[in-house]
């Protein structure tokens, strides 16, 4: 099991948190509900919520497919405006030849 770093909340670690909980809200999740969908304990998922842990890569794609929201609504809070990116055909397309 991946372990999340625990360490004092930022105003990165809270915003994320604060999308977490929204998000979990919305869909009409518990933190016990979330947890087991992303394998993780609800003592984690609280963690998460108060943005006292940083939210290793592997557990954002989990989040997203549980709460049903693309990867950067998670992101979102470190843009300014809040607008998520929306990829399209041609951005799409320039990401996947941009590999060897």
């Amino acid at each position: 099991m991946l372990i999340e770093t625990e360490k004092p909340p930022n105003k990165y670690t809270r915003a994320m948190g604060g999308l977490i909980r929204k998000a979990r809200e919305d869909a009409g999740l518990t933190q016990a509900q979330l947890a087991e969908k992303i394998h993780r304990n609800r003592l984690a998922v609280s963690k998460m919520e108060n943005g006292k842990v940083d939210i290793s890569a592997w557990t954002i794609p989990l989040l997203a497919s549980s709460l049903d929201k693309p990867i950067s609504y998670f992101f979102s809070c470190l843009r300014p405006e809040g607008n998520h990116i929306r990829a399209t055909p041609t951005t799409r397309a320039r990401v996947v030849n941009s590999f060897p």
